[in-house]
């Protein structure tokens, strides 16, 4: 016995099933239920977004992110529905 702790030494193999037993209580502790992956980027369609037709800029009332650049933007696009700067507009369609 070890008089400073008052256990019985441990052979090695002993000393690896104390550790491992030691990281399996820690990690069963630590698991949760993981989030599902969300994104709340819209995602246009290609045929839509792609089509020579109805694509004006509006004015927004509220800032929202660029679907190109991802900076701050206050128009969006009419047909796709998707917030854009002007230089971004003709990169994206």
């Amino acid at each position: 016995m070890s008089p400073a702790h008052g256990h019985l030494p441990l052979d090695q193999l002993g000393f690896k099933k104390c550790v491992a037993m030691v990281y399996i209580c820690l990690l069963q502790a630590q698991q949760t239920v993981p989030k599902p992956i969300t994104t709340k980027r819209q995602k246009v369609a290609v045929d839509v977004r792609l089509s020579r037709v109805g694509h004006h800029l509006e004015s927004m009332p509220k800032q929202r992110r660029c679907s190109h650049c991802r900076k701050k933007a206050n128009l969006f696009c009419k047909a796709c529905n998707v917030p854009l700067h002007r230089k971004c507009s003709a990169e994206f369609h």
